[in-house]
């Protein structure tokens, strides 16, 4: 129904809410429950005077009442928007039908709203250390966990999917969406660009998640990989096919002195523990693109290609694919190897042992490896699951996800692929308006990102922003099928990559870790007054580095010097 031109509407989380609102005679509307907003909503509140958002009291709430307001001050630019929060201090969900049960009226609320001013863009916050009552009555402060994620700004073919397999794994959310998000970059990746004024931005991304045993990491991968590795399978059987031919005609151009034909390409897409050199034979004589998949992926950064002597070369490596760069190499087996325009997506799955281990090796942070990567640590949800029956093999949520990925497979011959003919790739524009707001967004972070800003500590990751805000909006437009990057796909990207951030900052204050950014200033400051007519020792500075008791004190005296 439209909104009558002029009227003031009240945003509510729930039917329920919406209908106690309407039985007191205001106008009242709702998407549902605190997960099921979406921004193309937003034209259905058109020709709203003022739309005020009541939110539910936890975070849930809170935070997609910041979304829905948001999407209203960025789409609706004649419609006034307030955000108002009737428990600020609780965390119980309690809602606006709570309060007026209380006693009171509908018009305390019209006049209470009247007094609020514009909203001005800043999302609300939980408040800081809640506290939950234990079973002995004391008070029990919750230990710092992230924010909620927001998994109602990704496009419904994921959404959906994502919801799907938590029904059945029940494992964390976070977990499900790296997972799904990283096998629809890797079927995007093949055919798919975003192009940025010229310059071209592949759609490949790394994933990290923080996972502990029996979190159900392999089910997971093989629920969401299924129709990939059924697509591998077609080329692996097509690429038999093919070598018989290959040999046939090599024996023939043999005995006719002729040129010898061209094997082949090798056909897998999807790798889980491969070194440096294998992965350089296996793209330099396979396909154009791939996935580096991993449910233990501490074997990946514990093992021999990250070994002390080799991992420099390797994260090189690993940072030229992430962008699409010239690699030259050599190798005994295969000889002079040139890689430019491959794509390499991955997805690790690690415990929390091992993100601390990672986070304080000056490698993966001296050659910005990490910044690569989206993060994810999600709380467990293991002890607090039930017995079910698991619907998603036979589930709509399924068939809809596989012939998406059939789809962004779709325009790659497999025969063209093993004899290798170049891809097509469908180059995705940016329209003038929609780059203004990724400007926006990258410019808020660099400020945030100044000394004493909220990103400072961050900051080599958060420049990054940019990036991957245009890999995730590619991704978008690729799954919802659109020509350019729409409004849509950006501000969507936009919120996951500022989740990101925060999540970034969040394991970098949880875990206590300082950059080696961080490392090298702290050890300045504190010898600056230890110096002689402005001269400090190399054993000096060795002698503060070793007592600050840093993990990577090579790295760091190579700075500090």
């Amino acid at each position: 129904k439209r909104i009558p031109d002029g009227d003031v509407v009240f945003y509510v989380e729930g039917e329920k809410d919406a209908d106690r609102l309407i039985n007191e005679g205001l106008l009242a509307t709702t998407a549902g429950g605190a997960g099921d907003w979406r921004d193309d909503m937003v034209t259905q509140l058109t020709g709203a005077k003022e739309v005020v958002v009541l939110v539910d009291a936890d975070k849930a709430g809170r935070d997609s009442g910041s979304r829905v307001a948001k999407a209203i001050r960025e789409n609706l630019p004649s419609t006034t928007v307030k955000l108002f929060d009737f428990y600020p201090e609780r965390d119980d969900g309690k809602d606006v039908s709570d309060w007026l049960s209380e006693g009171h009226t509908a018009a305390e609320l019209v006049k209470m709203v009247e007094g609020l001013p514009v909203w001005d863009g800043t999302p609300l916050r939980n408040p800081d250390n809640v506290e939950v009552e234990g079973d002995d009555d004391e008070d029990v402060e919750v230990s710092p966990t992230s924010q909620s994620y927001p998994v109602d700004v990704i496009p419904s073919p994921l959404r959906d999917v994502i919801l799907a397999i938590q029904y059945d794994v029940q494992a964390p959310l976070e977990l499900i969406a790296q997972s799904v998000l990283a096998t629809a970059a890797l079927a995007a990746q093949a055919g798919y660009a975003v192009d940025d004024n010229g310059y071209v931005t592949y759609l490949n991304q790394f994933y990290l998640t923080v996972a502990e045993p029996s979190e159900g990491k392999t089910v997971i991968d093989n629920y969401v990989l299924a129709s990939l590795r059924a697509f591998q399978k077609d080329l692996c059987e097509m690429h038999n096919r093919l070598l018989k031919d290959y040999e046939s005609a090599k024996r023939e151009a043999e005995k006719a002195g002729l040129t010898e034909p061209t094997p082949p390409r090798l056909p897998y897409i999807l790798y889980s523990d491969v070194t440096r050199e294998g992965l350089i034979n296996c793209l330099g004589n396979g396909l154009d693109f791939a996935g580096l998949f991993s449910d233990e992926g501490g074997e990946f950064f514990g093992g021999y290609s990250l070994q002390k002597e080799r991992v420099t070369q390797t994260i090189s490596t690993l940072n030229k694919l992430y962008s699409g760069s010239l690699i030259n190499s050599t190798t005994k087996k295969s000889g002079v190897i040139a890689l430019e325009d491959k794509r390499l997506t991955a997805h690790f799955m690690i415990q929390s042992v091992v993100l601390r281990t990672i986070f304080s090796t000056p490698a993966f942070e001296g050659q910005g490896f990490l910044n690569r990567f989206l993060i994810a640590a999600p709380e467990s949800t293991l002890g607090y699951r039930v017995d079910r029956v698991r619907k998603y093999h036979n589930s709509k949520e399924k068939e809809t996800f596989d012939a998406l990925l059939r789809r962004l497979l779709g325009g790659l011959d497999k025969n063209a692929l093993l004899r290798g003919e170049p891809i097509r790739v469908k180059t995705l524009p940016i329209s003038t308006d929609v780059r203004r707001i990724i400007g926006v967004f990258y410019e808020n972070v660099q400020l945030a990102m100044r000394a004493g800003g909220r990103y400072y500590r961050i900051r080599s990751y958060a420049e990054r922003c940019r990036e991957h805000t245009l890999k995730l909006a590619g991704l978008f437009a690729a799954v919802n099928n659109h020509e350019r990057l729409e409004l849509d796909d950006v501000t969507s990207a936009i919120e996951l990559v500022g989740w990101y951030l925060e999540e970034r900052l969040r394991l970098t204050e949880y875990y206590g870790i300082n950059s080696l950014e961080d490392a090298v200033e702290e050890v300045i400051e504190q010898i600056k007054e230890k110096a002689v007519n402005g001269v400090l020792s190399v054993k000096q500075i060795t002698e503060e580095v070793q007592k600050q008791g840093y993990g990577c004190k090579e790295e760091t005296i190579g700075r500090v010097l």
